[in-house]
């Protein structure tokens, strides 16, 4: 005997009619029914019973995405570059951030010493490091001018995150340290972060860098004289 014809369950939809009915969204009935419940395709989703095309399928809100035969709006959730709950709204993910997998998580924020123009991002390869001479010290920052500057005579790498990455330039040497830089005087020569002093009757320019720079003074000479 043939079986009782049941509609497609939620998420799922048929338009063949069956032998026993002429009833669409429907299947199961005897051994000789064409009807097949088809799922939704992914991105959509119907909670419906019976249904009969796949126009009663939904489409998931804007930035978000459902496994095929979802049955209900909760499904969708935000794709990667958007942050939101499941079933959305889903918002894009504001330039500075970036979310690299599905779901409800919130978009990450680029690391200190990075920033990014980009929106809806998907990887932490759209933050970009600041440049040498650049230090940055915040996260979450969405354009270049961001970096700040290393004080005057000091640099540092790409990429740095704090002032004290800057470190003064060959013949200067960091005051008290507040970050500023200063020259290494005359009759001394710069080793470190220290300005060493030239060895006794022996003078250099200022912004020397090492020992020798020290020359003699008039009437002198290195060694014993001779």
């Amino acid at each position: 005997g043939s079986e009782a014809c049941t509609p497609c369950s939620a998420g799922k939809y048929s338009v063949a009619t069956t032998d026993c009915s002429t009833q669409t969204g429907t299947v199961g009935c005897g051994s000789t029914s064409s009807a097949v419940c088809m799922r939704c395709p992914s991105g959509k989703y119907s909670a419906d019973l019976g249904s009969t095309s796949i126009s009663m399928c939904q489409d998931c809100p804007a930035g978000s995405s459902a496994l095929s035969g979802s049955s209900f709006w909760g499904a969708c959730t935000c794709n990667p570059g958007f942050s939101g709950p499941d079933g959305g709204p889903c918002a894009k993910c504001v330039a500075g951030k970036y979310k690299i997998a599905p779901g409800n998580a919130v978009c990450t924020e680029c690391v200190a010493g990075k920033h990014s123009a980009s929106t809806s991002a998907t990887s932490s390869d759209t933050c970009l490091g600041c440049v040498a001479g650049k230090y940055l010290a915040t996260a979450g920052n969405d354009d270049e001018s961001d970096c700040n500057d290393c004080p005057t005579h000091s640099d540092s790498s790409a990429g740095s995150e704090t002032i004290a990455a800057c470190t003064c330039s060959p013949g200067f040497v960091e005051q008290n340290g507040i970050g500023a830089c200063t020259v290494c005087a005359e009759g001394k020569y710069n080793t470190d972060t220290l300005c060493a002093t030239c060895p006794a009757n022996s003078d250099s320019p200022s912004g020397s860098t090492t020992l020798a720079a020290c020359s003699c003074n008039a009437g002198y000479t290195f060694g014993d004289g001779q």
